[in-house]
């Protein structure tokens, strides 16, 4: 092959060629989802204030506790699981963000349930639709930081782009259902369960296939 042809068939190559778009550093990205999720926090209690017992609650009852703690870590164990996920070269950020995650997980849907059904006593149950009054509001109160860890997706592009949108909807609801558990007036322990703990499952479950969609149509 002569040099002509070379030289045509790179320049060819590089017309195709597009500026690489800088994705955010790590910590700024961090630092961005835990504003938003401050915000959705400080909304929520402008319009409900944090319960009086809430001292109280974390140090008397097991299962508030245990699902305060976990939707915690949950947050903060599946922000750093996309963060660390969605950027080569950072897979211990991505190890800590998942084992934060399982153990926020298992405190909030495996140790809370445990706790309640062990308890002496538990007063009646609520009717479902608090249930769902408070699962649409966690997700309301998370879904600013949750969009933007899924906009973090599409610039970074990790490998599995619907699962990381996913998990960044339950970071997100996580830290709205944490919102959402400190103020909520409920006192039946299976409320916290189905209307605060699980908030973060269901709305990765339903998001998952969604970003698949558009992950496929794009």
């Amino acid at each position: 092959m002569t040099r002509e042809p070379i030289d045509a068939l790179i320049e060819e190559l590089g017309r195709g060629l597009r500026p690489v778009r800088p994705i955010p550093r790590l910590r700024v990205v961090l630092a961005i989802a835990v504003l938003l999720a401050s915000v959705g926090a400080i909304w929520r209690f402008s319009q409900v204030a944090p319960r009086a017992d809430l001292a109280g609650l974390l140090g008397g009852s097991a299962s508030f506790a245990a699902i305060a703690a976990g939707l915690a870590l949950l947050a903060a164990g599946a922000a750093l699981l996309v963060a660390g996920s969605s950027v080569p070269g950072r897979e211990r950020v991505a190890a800590v963000g998942r084992a934060l995650s399982v153990a926020g997980g298992a405190l909030a849907l495996l140790v809370a349930p445990l706790c309640v059904l062990l308890a002496a006593h538990d007063p009646a149950r609520l009717p479902a639709e608090s249930d769902v009054g408070c699962l649409i509001g966690s997700v309301l109160v998370g879904l600013v930081p949750a969009v933007w860890l899924a906009v973090f997706t599409r610039w970074a592009a990790p490998p599995r782009r619907a699962l990381a949108g996913a998990v960044g909807m339950a970071a997100g609801v996580a830290a709205g259902a944490l919102a959402i558990h400190a103020s909520c007036p409920a006192v039946e322990a299976w409320h916290w369960v189905f209307g605060h703990a699980v908030a973060p499952l269901l709305a990765a479950l339903l998001a998952l296939p969604l970003f698949a969609l558009v992950r496929r149509g794009t």
